[in-house]
Formats: structure tokens, C-alpha cells, sequence
């Protein structure tokens, strides 16, 4: 449902990773048990991350993992209720619903019952304690790494709740321009004031809420007007160079089955982002043992001091790969398992060449 996870976090500095092929990539919120420590969340910096294909749809009757929230599909994170939080230098692309959203929660929604002595530590069920002071400035939105434009939904989405202070955006980029609600954000004179920012409230984004706060009391997904859990639709690129995300890019330059359908791979691609969506887009024999040779190569080379050999990594042969790489990449929810983990763990626990080969 979400990469990562932390509820009523302080002082968490979450840099250089890769949140995709999640419902919502990352959440922080208060949105918590009773007696949870931290409450409420604050003083979090999340930095120099990419967010990107965040469209899982687990709200389906024929979902393989049952849904315990009602994330909104399509996001790359969302602050739920937190203070002084802090997004810079990141990636936000392809999240086909939102790049970010910034919302409060009522403190009554998690306070807990006072008569049997486990209300939260720090909520009073009159105020909103959250959000505020949040800073959301030099992401990059729309493009990936590359360079390549890959749009969001909607790059900014902040419920302007009444009387949440100093929560800013600016020096934000996009090369099809950024897109928000509201659709001005206050930049706080450059990120030089938060007391420039003040939320006077919006109706739209309060029925939002609203709608989706039934979904999170009844956990009742199926047929909820909630439209955080319905999928968007891909909103695509914005000039005409790159796919929304939708069609697979072989990581390795010279597969001949991409090549001959139009599909440009790309050469610089690290192994370790080779996933499953890459193993299912090599369509011939000779594709996918360039790909085993090469991750076998990736995870099982040698391991070298400055002048001795001292051995290589877990190995598996080529009939063992492909039986372990056939098993786990068929399902849909496994198409951004990164081929590398699979093997080496596989290959760690004991199926090394020689080894049978893998079963169902």
C-alpha cells in the first residue's frame, strides 16, 4: 500500500531512495492508536528521493492484499497531519493522481478515550494541532532523472484548512509548468516567511476529505464514493518524447526485440533497477539470457581487495534464473520487483549452480 511509513515520526531524514509501483509511496501522519508516542509528527526532511509510478490499485475485489486504508492511488506522498516537515531536492514523476498532499487531521479523530486512561499524549479534541509549517521547495516535478518529461496528475494538492500556518512552497520546478490546489500556493516571499501563509479553507478539498474520512472510519472500500480509490487515468507526457509510464523500457541497449519495436532502451540504466516488468518485456530467448548473464555477472562478480581475489557473489545457472524469474514476475503485483534481490537472495539461500532447479 505505501513504501514507507511513519506515523507520528521525529526527526527522520528519509534520502536517496526510490518510492515506486505503490498505492502512495510514502505517508506521514497522525493518524494513529491511542498512547502512540511522537504525536504529533514533526521535524522530518526528506530529500534527494525520486517518487515515481505510484498507481498500485489494491481496491479490488480481487485484490491479493486486502487494503487496511484508504490511500489515494497515484501519489507519491502525503503528509496526514504533521508539523515542520521539510521536501527538497526530489523527483517527483508518473504518479498518475498527485506528486504531494498536505492536509490536517482533528485532533478528535485521534485522541483516544480520556475514561480509560489511554488518550493520546498530547491532543486536545478542541484543536487542530496539525499541519503547519511544512516546506515543499527544489523538487523537480514531471521530469525523471533523464530528463525526460513524465507528468503527474497534479503536482501539489494542499487541503488549505482554516488556520493552518506557514506551510510554503517555492522554487519548485517543472518543464510543463507546476500544477497545484489551490491553484496559488503561497511561496512565503521565497520560503523567507511562513507567516505569509495562513489557510482561509476550500470547499472542494474539504468534501474530499470528508468523503474519504467515511472510507477510513468504515473500511468499507467497495462501492465508497472515496475517490482516492479509484485509479486515474495516465495523464501521460507533455511533448509528445515519452510514454506516461504505461509501456515497459528495456534497461539494456542491445536487445534486439526492443529495438525492433520501437522501444529506445535505455543504455545507462543501472542492473539494479532492472525489475520484472523488464524480464516480461524480453519476449525472445536471446534477450532474456543477455539479461540472466548480465544480473548473474551484476550479483555473482568478483569481490576484490586492492591486489587479491578474495571470491564472487551468490550465483545461480541460467535454468535456475529463468524458472525463479518465470515464478515471481507473472503477477501484476510483482512487476517492480527488482530482478537482482530475487536472485540474490535465491541464490544466498542455498540454489546455487548445481543446485535443483526452482519449483512453483
Amino acid at each position: 500500500m505505501a513504501g514507507y511509513s511513519a506515523t507520528n515520526g521525529n526527526a527522520i531524514w528519509v534520502h536517496n531512495n526510490n518510492f515506486y509501483d505503490n498505492s502512495l509511496g510514502l505517508t506521514t501522519d497522525a493518524v494513529t492508536g491511542a498512547g502512540h508516542p511522537g504525536f504529533p509528527g514533526d521535524s522530518q526532511l526528506i530529500e534527494d528521493n525520486n517518487f515515481y509510478s505510484n498507481n498500485l490499485n489494491l481496491y479490488t475485489p480481487n485484490t491479493d492484499v486486502m487494503p487496511s486504508f484508504p490511500f489515494p492511488i497515484g501519489t507519491g506522498l502525503w503528509i496526514a497531519g504533521g508539523n515542520h516537515h521539510t521536501i527538497r531536492n526530489n523527483h517527483f514523476w508518473d504518479n498518475w493522481r498527485r506528486g504531494t498532499m498536505i492536509f490536517s487531521v482533528p485532533d478528535a479523530l485521534v485522541c483516544g478515550p480520556a475514561a480509560d486512561g489511554n488518550e493520546q499524549h498530547g491532543c486536545d479534541d478542541t484543536k487542530i494541532s496539525t499541519s503547519h509549517y511544512n516546506q515543499t521547495y527544489d523538487n523537480v516535478m514531471g521530469r525523471r532523472p533523464d530528463g525526460k518529461t513524465d507528468r503527474n496528475g497534479q503536482d501539489f494538492w494542499w487541503d488549505n484548512s482554516t488556520g493552518s500556518r506557514g506551510n510554503c512552497w517555492f522554487r519548485n520546478k517543472s518543464p510543463i509548468g507546476i500544477t497545484s490546489a489551490p491553484a496559488n500556493l503561497p511561496d512565503c516571499a521565497d520560503g523567507t516567511d511562513p507567516s505569509l501563509s495562513l489557510g482561509t479553507g476550500d470547499p472542494l478539498q474539504e468534501q474530499e476529505l470528508l468523503i474519504c474520512a467515511t472510507a477510513f472510519e468504515s473500511r468499507q472500500y467497495d462501492g465508497n464514493p472515496c475517490p482516492w480509490l479509484k485509479p486515474p487515468s495516465d495523464p501521460g507526457d507533455g511533448d509528445g518524447s515519452s510514454g506516461g509510464g504505461s509501456t515497459p523500457t528495456l534497461p539494456l541497449a542491445n536487445f534486439p526485440a526492443a529495438r525492433a519495436s520501437g522501444v529506445q532502451p535505455a543504455a545507462d540504466v543501472p542492473l539494479g533497477q532492472v525489475a520484472c516488468r523488464d524480464w516480461n518485456a524480453a519476449h525472445s530467448d536471446a534477450d532474456r539470457t543477455l539479461l540472466m548473464e548480465r544480473v548473474r555477472a551484476f550479483v555473482g562478480g568478483s569481490i576484490n581487495s586492492a591486489t587479491t581475489r578474495l571470491g564472487h557473489g551468490p550465483s545461480l545457472d541460467n535454468q535456475q534464473a529463468s524458472t525463479l524469474f518465470d515464478n515471481w514476475c507473472g503477477p501484476q503485483l510483482s512487476q517492480g520487483f527488482l530482478l537482482y534481490k530475487l536472485y540474490s537472495f535465491s541464490a544466498d539461500f542455498g540454489l546455487h549452480a548445481g543446485a535443483p532447479a526452482l519449483g512453483g
